[in-house]
């Protein structure tokens, strides 16, 4: 019996897609979200497509990596800082919005919260407020050899790629040192460029630098920020919902049927994407 036939969108009409050996990678369609456990190799007249973006944090690297169980940068920075941790995690989050969109070091956003109660920082504070973000150095200085290799592949494949990401400026401060950043084509971040995911201008932004059209490139994410449905909106022609990190760490488990729901397909690691496409002969 033959399997029924599913459609995906990747560069210009649709285009039927046929199911293949079953592999870790599984396709979704609709609003049901019923996981098919298949690979999706597109039609062969189907090209590769033009670039692949790839989110940053929980998709190609996380911080959990390089620290302690169950400690996050919002519960250390009060503690090495001698802080009341409800009060501040208020003031963390009310000023969040603002640095993802502005390129001000954080730690002057620490020095205007110290004023409020009446304190300004100790040379040592300063350095410990740094070292909270030592993690995130690492993870972008020792990402793991399977994303480095999976990223080759498809630069093999002639596949532009580019980086989208929410950080603030010291999430990303050891971007240029990192061995990722020489793999990929542009990088974009929103505290350089003024606009976050899910917003449509973050999308273009990275698109218009890459050169391509969203409906030629994937987009790949773990879906915070709602960044897949942002993916959607704008037109890429397919996107993928990469869990692999979030389930090695049990993190938002939960969502995962609304995320799958919202994605063409899902993967849990970078080097299955590399059969959701075919890649033209000669």
């Amino acid at each position: 019996m033959n399997p029924r036939s599913l459609t995906t969108r990747l560069s210009g009409p649709l285009i039927i897609a046929r199911p293949v050996a079953a592999s870790a990678a599984h396709l979704h369609r609709g609003q049901r979200g019923r996981p098919l456990r298949s690979v999706v190799s597109m039609a062969s007249s189907l090209r590769c497509p033009k670039a692949i973006v790839f989110d940053l944090w929980y998709t190609l690297v996380c911080p959990e990596h390089h620290r302690p169980s169950g400690l996050s940068s919002i519960a250390a920075i009060p503690t090495v800082l001698g802080l009341d941790p409800d009060s501040f995690a208020i003031h963390w989050r009310g000023q969040l919005p603002a640095m993802y969109r502005r390129s001000r070091p954080v730690r002057e956003y620490i020095a205007d919260y110290l004023l409020t109660v009446h304190r300004t920082p100790s040379e040592a504070e300063i350095v410990a407020f740094e070292n909270v973000w030592a993690p995130h150095d690492h993870a972008l200085s020792f990402p793991r050899p399977r994303v480095q290799k999976a990223l080759s592949s498809f630069g093999a494949d002639g596949i532009r790629l580019g980086l989208l990401s929410n950080a603030h400026e010291r999430e990303i401060r050891g971007w240029a040192l990192s061995p990722l950043c020489s793999q990929f084509d542009e990088a974009t971040f929103s505290c350089q460029v003024g606009h976050v995911k899910p917003e449509h201008a973050a999308y273009h932004h990275l698109l218009n630098s890459l050169g391509v059209q969203a409906k030629d490139a994937i987009f790949v994410g773990d879906g915070g920020s709602e960044e897949l449905r942002g993916a959607r909106e704008v037109g890429f022609g397919a996107v993928v919902f990469m869990r692999g990190l979030l389930k090695e760490l049990r993190l938002r488990e939960a969502e995962f049927g609304e995320l799958a729901a919202s994605a063409d397909a899902v993967v849990d690691e970078i080097c299955e994407i590399r059969e959701l496409y075919s890649v033209d002969a000669g």
